[in-house]
């Protein structure tokens, strides 16, 4: 017995091995379609999915801390993994405990707008752990103890690709816009 498509579906026609699917959809405009897939004989599937790479496969391009976390969750008992975490904090609040006196001073020190954004933030501590780890961009402590420029040229970092976005106005055309901006907005 056939079964009938609802109300809302178009049956789909028969295809040609290897050639994408439509599907009108009822509800967008007239000439557009969905695609739902790609139709193929079996043998023709088998034979692509022969020739694709398993995500574990790939897994080069995890980096070492990362592989090493990973084996460490997949070979360790849950309870020594929960000892080894723990021992860990241990560790950093011994160490904040350590660093609270310079943690204050550093922080009397920082500009007024600075201070309230990283109140309670164990910055010293922060530090400590990005250079213990190779932390590639140590200036994000510069980010933290100096604040952020909103606008300008941002320098180039190794955790991310570079890529040039030119700015549609210069700082200083901004910096005169900005009253008429302020203003304009409710």
């Amino acid at each position: 017995m056939d079964a009938k498509p609802a109300a809302n579906e178009k049956p789909l026609p028969p295809k040609t091995a290897g050639e994408e699917l439509e599907v009108a959809a009822t509800t967008q405009s007239e000439g557009c379609g969905l695609k739902v897939g790609v139709w193929m004989e079996p043998e023709a599937h088998i034979a692509r999915a022969l020739h694709l790479h398993h995500p574990m496969d790939t897994t080069i391009v995890l980096p070492d801390p990362l592989k090493k976390a990973l084996f460490a969750m997949l070979t360790k008992e849950p309870a020594a993994l929960a000892r080894e975490r723990l021992e860990m904090l241990k560790l950093y609040r011994d160490r904040a405990a350590d660093l609270r006196v310079a943690e204050v001073e550093l922080h009397k020190k920082l500009p007024a707008h600075v201070q309230g954004v990283v109140q309670g933030k164990r910055l010293l501590l922060f530090e400590e752990r990005l250079k213990a780890n190779s932390f590639p961009d140590m200036r994000v402590m510069n980010d933290f103890l100096e604040g952020v420029d909103l606008v300008g040229e941002e320098p180039v970092s190794e955790l991310f690709k570079e890529k040039l976005q030119p700015a549609s106005m210069t700082v200083g055309q901004l910096d005169l816009s900005a009253p008429m901006h302020r203003r304009l907005t409710p």
